[in-house]
């Protein structure tokens, strides 16, 4: 009888007995019961695969294989070709697998994913030279960002990154315009919308493009994956269903809707240009006015957390709803706009140009990125854009830095 592994076809021995001794791992083979003189392997010197039966009384098969051979073809009738503790195949022979560089954690713990040192900004070409716009994702391993290619047509700059623990890569989508907002409800469901209406689609597969047209997106959130809401420009609100997207019609949203946050179907906020909110709690929209002055540059940034709803507005102004009032509390540490808020084990994040901030207790504190180091000489790096993004029960910080006529995406990751 013939085995095919690394594509090569071997005769066997004909007695398992042959095959034992130092190097081999016993492993359950295929499904079946085989005959009684059923009985392969590869040569012993090159290592391989032997299937006989355990006793006369139950046969089944049993499966050895030698851990310096790898490789065999599933459909084999043994198919055993896994390498084992923690070995990985290069084609031939099971070999140790290459250890994976340690991330840069700071003693904040923020940990660096792209790059996994700071240091290697800018050092060459990479997965997130393109500028990332928004981040969503299922899990640690399994992570989008929506970025913008500025060498591609307007029509298709829209580019989708994955990073799957390990390695960025970028997924093939449908030619799109700028996408300016990602949300998902597991790994098989998730929905991108941006310029000019569009709308897609992940189902575990691919994007697909559901719908085109109407104001530009710039938001998208949901509770579940038959309840998702996307806003935009001029009071552009979608919802969803499961199966379309339907405009809602509302006077409440007379303002281009800017972002849109909440904790179920019956707690959704969204923050309008004007800097007002529009509560919805199920069955009827409310539209709350603004806590306070809104950014020159921006808009207000808009979070829901376990507990409460909050607002910053111009140079880190702060304001968490209490019933039917905004109570204020201490500004953000920082003369540049934030885009973001995120909370996180009871604590309050936010992003701006001059770093990374928490408020905890009252009072804020300047997060350890070692965004600083990045900017020197100021002049030569800038941060052109930066949002943190709760996800799970961890924390996500995407960004930009321009040096000179280069840009190039930063994430980092914080348990």
């Amino acid at each position: 009888m013939l085995l095919t592994g690394c594509s090569l076809e071997y005769t066997a021995p004909d007695r398992l007995e042959d095959l034992g001794g130092e190097g081999w791992a016993r492993h359950s083979g295929a499904s079946g019961a085989p005959s009684d003189d059923d009985v392969s392997a590869l040569d012993p010197g090159d290592g391989g695969v032997s299937a006989g039966t355990v006793d006369d009384d139950s046969p089944q098969w049993v499966c050895q294989q030698r851990k310096q051979s790898c490789g065999f073809a599933a459909g084999t009738e043994v198919d055993c070709g896994q390498c084992v503790g923690g070995e990985t195949c290069d084609g031939t022979r099971c070999v140790a697998a290459a250890s994976a560089p340690e991330r840069l954690c700071t003693e904040d713990g923020w940990c660096w994913i792209h790059p996994r040192d700071p240091d290697l900004l800018f050092a060459g070409p990479g997965a997130l030279s393109l500028s990332p716009s928004d981040l969503w994702a299922a899990a640690e391993d399994d992570v989008w960002v929506l970025a913008e290619d500025p060498d591609a047509p307007t029509e298709e700059r829209a580019a989708f990154l994955h990073f799957n623990g390990e390695a960025w890569s970028r997924i093939a989508t449908p030619p799109f315009g700028a996408l300016h907002g990602i949300w998902g409800s597991g790994p098989n469901d998730a929905h991108a919308v941006g310029e000019r209406g569009a709308r897609t689609h992940w189902d575990g597969t691919g994007w697909t493009q559901l719908d085109e047209g109407g104001e530009t997106l710039v938001d998208v959130f949901g509770t579940d994956r038959t309840n998702v809401y996307a806003g935009g420009g001029q009071g552009e609100v979608l919802r969803w269903g499961g199966a379309v997207w339907t405009a809602v019609r509302d006077p409440a949203f007379s303002e281009p809707v800017r972002s849109i946050a909440g904790r179920d179907s019956r707690d959704l906020w969204f923050a309008l240009a004007d800097g007002s909110v529009v509560f919805f709690d199920g069955e009827a929209y409310r539209r709350l006015p603004a806590p306070g002055p809104l950014p020159e540059v921006g808009m207000a940034t808009l979070a829901s957390t376990r507990e409460d709803v909050w607002w910053m507005g111009a140079q880190g102004s702060l304001f968490r709803l209490d019933g039917e009032r905004w109570v204020q509390f201490p500004a953000m540490p920082s003369l540049q706009t934030s885009t973001s808020l995120a909370e996180h084990q009871g604590s309050l994040y936010t992003a701006s140009g001059d770093g990374v901030f928490r408020f905890q207790g009252g009072a804020w504190t300047r997060q350890q990125v070692a965004l600083e180091a990045l900017r020197q000489p100021a002049a030569a790096t800038a941060i052109q854009r930066i949002s943190v993004h709760r996800v799970g029960s961890g924390l996500f910080l995407v960004g930009t830095l321009t040096r000179g006529e280069r840009s190039e995406g930063f994430i980092l990751h914080k348990r």
